[in-house]
Protein backbone atom coordinates (compact mmCIF):
# COMPACT_ATOMS: atom_id res chain seq x y z
CA UNK A 1 0.00 0.00 0.00
CA UNK A 2 1.08 3.42 -0.86
CA UNK A 3 -0.52 6.48 0.19
CA UNK A 4 -1.01 8.79 -3.15
CA UNK A 5 -2.87 11.67 -1.84
CA UNK A 6 0.14 14.03 -1.09
CA UNK A 7 3.44 13.00 0.62
CA UNK A 8 5.80 13.55 3.25
CA UNK A 9 8.70 15.99 2.69
CA UNK A 10 12.01 15.33 4.64
CA UNK A 11 14.87 17.75 4.48
CA UNK A 12 18.13 17.98 5.23
CA UNK A 13 21.51 16.82 4.71
CA UNK A 14 22.14 13.47 3.40
CA UNK A 15 25.16 10.95 3.85
CA UNK A 16 26.96 8.30 2.82
CA UNK A 17 27.86 6.14 5.72
CA UNK A 18 30.98 3.95 5.76
CA UNK A 19 30.37 1.37 8.83
CA UNK A 20 32.53 -1.18 10.87
CA UNK A 21 31.78 -3.50 13.53
CA UNK A 22 33.42 -6.58 14.97
CA UNK A 23 36.01 -4.33 16.37
CA UNK A 24 38.74 -6.26 18.40
CA UNK A 25 39.89 -2.86 20.08
CA UNK A 26 39.53 0.84 19.02
CA UNK A 27 42.56 2.08 16.24
CA UNK A 28 45.27 3.86 17.83
CA UNK A 29 47.83 6.69 15.95
CA UNK A 30 50.49 4.29 14.04
CA UNK A 31 48.47 0.87 14.40
CA UNK A 32 45.41 -0.71 12.45
CA UNK A 33 43.21 -3.20 12.99
CA UNK A 34 40.29 -4.99 11.04
CA UNK A 35 36.15 -5.08 11.42
CA UNK A 36 34.32 -8.24 11.26
CA UNK A 37 32.26 -6.71 9.20
CA UNK A 38 31.66 -4.00 6.79
CA UNK A 39 28.91 -1.89 4.79
CA UNK A 40 28.78 1.02 2.56
CA UNK A 41 25.01 2.82 2.81
CA UNK A 42 22.92 5.86 2.76
CA UNK A 43 22.76 8.05 6.22
CA UNK A 44 21.40 11.12 7.53
CA UNK A 45 17.80 12.06 6.86
CA UNK A 46 17.72 9.72 4.00
CA UNK A 47 16.87 7.03 6.26
CA UNK A 48 13.92 8.41 7.74
CA UNK A 49 13.34 8.74 3.94
CA UNK A 50 13.08 5.21 2.95
CA UNK A 51 11.72 4.21 6.05
CA UNK A 52 8.17 6.51 5.28
CA UNK A 53 8.68 4.89 1.67
CA UNK A 54 8.71 1.32 2.84
CA UNK A 55 5.82 1.37 5.40
CA UNK A 56 3.88 2.89 2.67
CA UNK A 57 4.08 6.61 2.18
CA UNK A 58 4.64 8.18 -0.33
CA UNK A 59 7.78 10.42 0.17
CA UNK A 60 9.90 12.97 -0.84
CA UNK A 61 13.36 14.22 0.14
CA UNK A 62 15.40 17.88 -0.02
CA UNK A 63 18.80 17.32 0.44
CA UNK A 64 22.30 18.45 -1.44
CA UNK A 65 24.49 15.82 -3.41
CA UNK A 66 27.68 16.24 -4.57
CA UNK A 67 28.91 15.87 -8.02
CA UNK A 68 30.71 12.89 -7.27
CA UNK A 69 30.04 8.72 -7.05
CA UNK A 70 28.86 9.31 -3.44
CA UNK A 71 26.22 11.34 -4.76
CA UNK A 72 25.32 9.38 -7.72
CA UNK A 73 25.09 6.21 -5.07
CA UNK A 74 22.42 8.35 -2.79
CA UNK A 75 20.13 9.10 -5.06
CA UNK A 76 19.98 6.12 -6.91
CA UNK A 77 19.43 4.27 -3.85
CA UNK A 78 16.49 6.65 -2.38
CA UNK A 79 14.79 6.12 -6.09
CA UNK A 80 15.16 2.59 -5.88
CA UNK A 81 13.42 2.85 -3.02
CA UNK A 82 10.62 4.68 -3.88
CA UNK A 83 11.24 8.30 -2.59
CA UNK A 84 10.99 11.00 -4.72
CA UNK A 85 14.30 13.30 -5.44
CA UNK A 86 12.83 16.34 -7.33
CA UNK A 87 14.15 17.96 -4.37
CA UNK A 88 17.34 16.88 -4.60
CA UNK A 89 20.02 19.40 -5.30
CA UNK A 90 23.17 18.72 -7.07
CA UNK A 91 26.42 20.91 -6.32
CA UNK A 92 28.99 19.95 -8.78
CA UNK A 93 32.01 21.32 -7.40
CA UNK A 94 31.64 19.73 -3.88
CA UNK A 95 32.15 16.46 -2.71
CA UNK A 96 28.87 14.50 -1.00
CA UNK A 97 28.74 14.03 2.86
CA UNK A 98 30.15 11.21 4.04
CA UNK A 99 30.55 9.44 8.24
CA UNK A 100 33.01 6.37 8.84
CA UNK A 101 31.40 5.14 11.75
CA UNK A 102 33.41 2.80 14.15
CA UNK A 103 31.01 0.51 16.42
CA UNK A 104 33.02 -0.98 19.47
CA UNK A 105 31.44 -2.25 23.09
CA UNK A 106 28.02 -1.10 22.05
CA UNK A 107 28.57 2.35 21.39
CA UNK A 108 30.21 4.20 17.95
CA UNK A 109 32.80 6.73 17.21
CA UNK A 110 32.43 9.00 13.95
CA UNK A 111 34.80 10.28 11.34
CA UNK A 112 32.97 12.72 9.47
CA UNK A 113 32.97 15.10 5.95
CA UNK A 114 30.29 17.91 5.27
CA UNK A 115 30.82 18.81 1.97
CA UNK A 116 27.50 19.37 -0.33
CA UNK A 117 25.37 21.17 2.05
CA UNK A 118 22.22 24.23 1.96
CA UNK A 119 19.99 24.99 4.74
CA UNK A 120 16.76 23.22 4.83
CA UNK A 121 14.82 26.70 4.20
CA UNK A 122 17.11 26.95 0.83
CA UNK A 123 16.74 23.55 0.22
CA UNK A 124 12.65 23.76 0.27
CA UNK A 125 12.14 27.43 -1.44
CA UNK A 126 14.13 25.82 -4.32
CA UNK A 127 10.96 23.35 -4.87
CA UNK A 128 8.41 26.01 -5.23
CA UNK A 129 7.67 26.59 -8.82
CA UNK A 130 6.65 30.62 -7.89
CA UNK A 131 9.77 31.78 -5.79
CA UNK A 132 7.44 32.02 -2.70
CA UNK A 133 7.91 29.92 0.02
CA UNK A 134 4.20 28.68 0.40
CA UNK A 135 4.17 27.13 -2.84
CA UNK A 136 6.98 24.33 -2.14
CA UNK A 137 4.23 22.79 -0.18
CA UNK A 138 2.05 21.82 -2.73
CA UNK A 139 0.88 18.17 -2.95
CA UNK A 140 2.89 17.88 0.84
CA UNK A 141 0.69 16.95 4.01
CA UNK A 142 3.72 16.64 6.78
CA UNK A 143 7.49 18.30 6.85
CA UNK A 144 10.30 16.32 8.52
CA UNK A 145 13.65 18.68 9.38
CA UNK A 146 15.98 18.44 11.98
CA UNK A 147 16.32 21.68 14.55
CA UNK A 148 19.50 23.16 13.28
CA UNK A 149 20.76 26.53 12.69
CA UNK A 150 19.08 27.96 10.18
CA UNK A 151 18.41 31.48 9.89
CA UNK A 152 14.99 30.79 7.86
CA UNK A 153 14.07 28.12 9.89
CA UNK A 154 10.95 29.88 11.20
CA UNK A 155 9.57 31.48 7.76
CA UNK A 156 9.27 27.56 6.76
CA UNK A 157 7.51 26.59 9.68
CA UNK A 158 5.33 29.64 9.14
CA UNK A 159 4.74 28.73 5.83
CA UNK A 160 4.00 24.89 6.48
CA UNK A 161 1.52 26.00 9.02
CA UNK A 162 -0.16 28.84 6.58
CA UNK A 163 -0.90 25.63 3.94
CA UNK A 164 -1.90 23.37 7.06
CA UNK A 165 1.36 20.81 6.72
CA UNK A 166 1.89 19.60 9.95
CA UNK A 167 5.73 19.60 11.31
CA UNK A 168 7.96 17.14 13.01
CA UNK A 169 11.47 18.32 13.95
CA UNK A 170 14.18 15.78 14.79
CA UNK A 171 16.88 16.86 17.69
CA UNK A 172 20.55 16.75 17.65
CA UNK A 173 23.56 17.53 19.78
CA UNK A 174 24.24 20.60 17.86
CA UNK A 175 20.78 21.56 18.59
CA UNK A 176 20.83 21.14 21.51
CA UNK A 177 23.88 23.44 22.22
CA UNK A 178 22.29 26.21 20.38
CA UNK A 179 19.22 26.43 21.60
CA UNK A 180 19.86 25.48 25.26
CA UNK A 181 20.41 28.64 26.32
CA UNK A 182 17.77 30.35 23.43
CA UNK A 183 14.84 29.41 25.57
CA UNK A 184 12.53 32.49 23.95
CA UNK A 185 13.88 31.01 20.69
CA UNK A 186 12.96 27.44 21.18
CA UNK A 187 9.72 28.28 22.35
CA UNK A 188 9.17 30.09 18.70
CA UNK A 189 9.97 27.61 17.10
CA UNK A 190 8.17 24.59 19.39
CA UNK A 191 4.67 26.95 19.29
CA UNK A 192 4.87 25.76 15.23
CA UNK A 193 5.81 22.45 15.41
CA UNK A 194 3.73 19.52 16.14
CA UNK A 195 6.18 16.48 17.08
CA UNK A 196 9.10 16.78 18.70
CA UNK A 197 11.92 13.95 18.43
CA UNK A 198 14.23 13.41 20.85
CA UNK A 199 16.40 10.90 23.26
CA UNK A 200 16.43 11.32 27.26
CA UNK A 201 19.64 13.73 27.10
CA UNK A 202 18.79 15.91 24.68
CA UNK A 203 15.33 16.02 25.99
CA UNK A 204 16.63 17.19 29.70
CA UNK A 205 19.33 19.17 28.25
CA UNK A 206 17.66 21.41 25.61
CA UNK A 207 14.86 21.92 27.96
CA UNK A 208 17.21 22.68 30.91
CA UNK A 209 14.83 20.18 33.20
CA UNK A 210 16.08 16.92 35.19
CA UNK A 211 13.77 14.32 34.11
CA UNK A 212 11.52 13.42 31.60
CA UNK A 213 8.12 13.95 33.41
CA UNK A 214 9.28 18.00 33.34
CA UNK A 215 10.90 17.72 29.98
CA UNK A 216 7.25 16.71 28.77
CA UNK A 217 5.71 19.24 30.41
CA UNK A 218 8.06 21.92 29.32
CA UNK A 219 7.77 20.92 25.30
CA UNK A 220 3.77 20.54 25.74
CA UNK A 221 3.51 24.47 27.39
CA UNK A 222 3.77 25.29 23.70
CA UNK A 223 1.56 23.20 22.29
CA UNK A 224 4.09 20.92 21.23
CA UNK A 225 3.74 17.20 20.87
CA UNK A 226 7.15 15.18 22.46
CA UNK A 227 8.10 12.26 21.43
CA UNK A 228 11.25 10.75 23.36
CA UNK A 229 13.56 7.94 22.96
CA UNK A 230 14.83 6.07 25.91
CA UNK A 231 17.38 3.54 24.26
CA UNK A 232 16.81 -0.09 25.67
CA UNK A 233 13.74 1.30 27.72
CA UNK A 234 11.90 2.07 24.82
CA UNK A 235 9.73 5.58 24.16
CA UNK A 236 7.44 7.91 25.80
CA UNK A 237 5.32 10.57 24.50
CA UNK A 238 1.87 11.74 25.59
CA UNK A 239 -1.99 10.51 25.09
CA UNK A 240 -4.96 11.80 23.42
CA UNK A 241 -5.47 13.08 26.73
CA UNK A 242 -2.03 14.82 27.96
CA UNK A 243 -0.80 11.88 30.11
CA UNK A 244 2.87 10.37 29.53
CA UNK A 245 2.44 6.91 28.49
CA UNK A 246 5.63 4.37 27.32
CA UNK A 247 6.33 2.07 24.95
CA UNK A 248 8.95 -0.67 25.53
CA UNK A 249 11.97 -1.65 22.93
CA UNK A 250 11.85 -4.68 21.21
CA UNK A 251 14.50 -7.40 22.36
CA UNK A 252 16.11 -8.15 19.38
CA UNK A 253 19.98 -9.41 18.61
CA UNK A 254 21.61 -5.73 18.87
CA UNK A 255 24.56 -5.13 16.38
CA UNK A 256 24.60 -1.02 14.94
CA UNK A 257 22.39 1.92 16.50
CA UNK A 258 23.54 4.13 13.19
CA UNK A 259 20.15 5.65 12.13
CA UNK A 260 18.15 3.98 15.16
CA UNK A 261 16.51 7.39 15.76
CA UNK A 262 15.91 7.82 12.10
CA UNK A 263 13.98 5.26 11.80
CA UNK A 264 11.70 6.17 14.87
CA UNK A 265 10.72 9.06 13.26
CA UNK A 266 9.88 7.38 10.29
CA UNK A 267 7.48 4.96 11.99
CA UNK A 268 6.00 7.31 14.66
CA UNK A 269 5.30 9.87 11.33
CA UNK A 270 4.05 7.17 9.38
CA UNK A 271 1.63 5.70 11.96
CA UNK A 272 -0.01 9.54 12.22
CA UNK A 273 -0.35 9.83 8.35
CA UNK A 274 -2.51 6.42 8.43
CA UNK A 275 -4.32 7.93 11.22
CA UNK A 276 -3.25 5.37 13.88
CA UNK A 277 -3.55 6.34 17.29
CA UNK A 278 -0.64 8.26 19.51
CA UNK A 279 -0.03 4.50 21.29
CA UNK A 280 0.18 2.68 17.77
CA UNK A 281 2.24 4.75 16.31
CA UNK A 282 4.93 4.87 19.03
CA UNK A 283 4.65 0.98 19.20
CA UNK A 284 5.45 1.18 15.43
CA UNK A 285 8.04 3.81 15.90
CA UNK A 286 9.48 1.40 18.65
CA UNK A 287 9.09 -1.55 16.39
CA UNK A 288 11.15 0.25 13.88
CA UNK A 289 13.78 1.55 16.08
CA UNK A 290 14.28 -1.79 17.42
CA UNK A 291 14.90 -3.47 13.79
CA UNK A 292 16.71 -1.21 12.54
CA UNK A 293 19.54 -1.69 15.32
CA UNK A 294 20.01 -5.71 14.11
CA UNK A 295 22.06 -4.88 11.34
CA UNK A 296 24.72 -2.33 10.27
CA UNK A 297 23.35 0.74 9.21
CA UNK A 298 20.11 2.44 9.36
CA UNK A 299 17.87 0.95 6.70
CA UNK A 300 19.14 -2.59 6.61
CA UNK A 301 17.52 -3.93 9.39
CA UNK A 302 14.54 -1.22 8.80
CA UNK A 303 11.46 -3.75 7.83
CA UNK A 304 10.87 -4.01 4.36
CA UNK A 305 6.96 -3.29 4.62
CA UNK A 306 4.34 -2.39 6.95
CA UNK A 307 2.90 -5.98 7.14
CA UNK A 308 6.55 -6.68 8.21
CA UNK A 309 6.73 -3.81 10.79
CA UNK A 310 2.88 -4.53 12.32
CA UNK A 311 3.68 -8.38 12.66
CA UNK A 312 6.32 -7.36 15.40
CA UNK A 313 3.66 -4.79 17.44
CA UNK A 314 2.59 -6.60 20.75
CA UNK A 315 6.18 -8.41 20.81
Amino acid sequence: MRTEEKAVLVAGPVFVDSIFSGLPAMPELGKEVYGEHYLVTIGGCAITAIGLARLGISTEIAAAIGGDLFGTFLEERLVNEGVSCRGVVKIASEHTNATTAMVYAGDRAFVSYSGAELHESELIRRMSTTGELRDSFAGISHLHLGLRLDPDLGSVLLAAREQRVTVSLVCGWDGVEYYRDKQALLGNILSSTDYFFCNKLEAETISQQSTIEDAVAFFAQYGCHPVITLGGEGAATLDEGGEIFKVPALKVNFLDATGAGDSFAAGFIAGRILDYDLKKSLQLAAVCGSLSTTALGGTEGFPKTLSDALQHLGS
